[in-house]
């Protein structure tokens, strides 16, 4: 369930990030959503579960419709790494109050 959230928010990131800086294709493919369902692959997953090495179904964007393209579109790539780095953080963050409160 873990990989499902982190895929989840991963691409709704790239989504988001495409879809705030102009582009409409995100959000007309149906990618502005938290549903895992949207952002699997089916080879990606089958991969996932036989080899523990997967991936996601890559979010379409169009770089036409943002003001500076190159720094839209490396925008658009980091977003997920960040969102990656964030969900790592909040989990730290939340083992480091769990030892805490179970004196571990």
């Amino acid at each position: 369930p873990a990989i499902l959230i982190a895929v989840s928010l991963h691409e709704f990131a790239h989504g988001y990030v495409s879809y705030k800086l102009g582009d409409p294709t995100p959000k007309a493919t149906g990618r502005l959503s938290l549903n895992p369902l949207a952002h699997l692959d089916p080879v990606g997953t089958l991969c996932l579960l036989l080899f523990y090495f997967g991936w996601a179904k890559p979010v379409q964007v169009n770089p036409y419709y943002y003001k500076d393209k190159r720094k839209g579109m490396a925008l658009v790539g980091l977003a997920g790494p960040m969102m990656n780095f964030l969900i790592a953080l909040i989990c730290a963050f939340a083992m480091e109050i769990i030892l805490k409160m179970t004196g571990g």
